[in-house]
Order: structure tokens, then sequence, then C-alpha cells
């Protein structure tokens, strides 16, 4: 890796992310159903009133993202 490379990588944000791949079919299967669940239970909101939703909220959710950061 070039010098170039490493400075650019160095700036770039954490990807926090991993991937893990199941074979299980049964396992595949039961997590359709649980997604398929939280689905049934979740409500669609606009862009605008995601925009407009109370600032306690904001502040609730940005406080919340900083203590993910040391996690």
């Amino acid at each position: 890796m070039d010098s170039e490379t490493m400075r650019r990588a160095s700036r770039a944000p954490l990807n926090d992310e991993a991937d893990l791949n199941i074979t299980d079919t049964a396992f595949a299967a039961r997590q359709i159903e649980i997604f398929q669940q939280d689905v049934a239970q979740s409500k669609a909101i606009t862009n605008i009133e995601w925009r407009q939703r109370p600032l306690v909220e904001k502040l609730i959710e940005h406080s919340a993202s900083l203590l993910r950061l040391q996690m």
C-alpha cells in the first residue's frame, strides 16, 4: 500500500459492519419471519414527518449515536 492510499484510508470513517453467511434454511426462514413481523408492526413515515419530529427526540437520537461510537 503506498503512502497516498494509506493517507486517504486514515481519513475514511470506520466501517463497523461484519458479514456472516449462514446456509441453514430453517434459520433463514425464521429470520424472514422475524423481519416480516417487524415490518407489520412498523409505521411508514415521510421525509417531512422525519424532519419535523420533536427536538427532544432528535437530541436523544444524537446522544445515543455518540454513545454508539464508544461501543
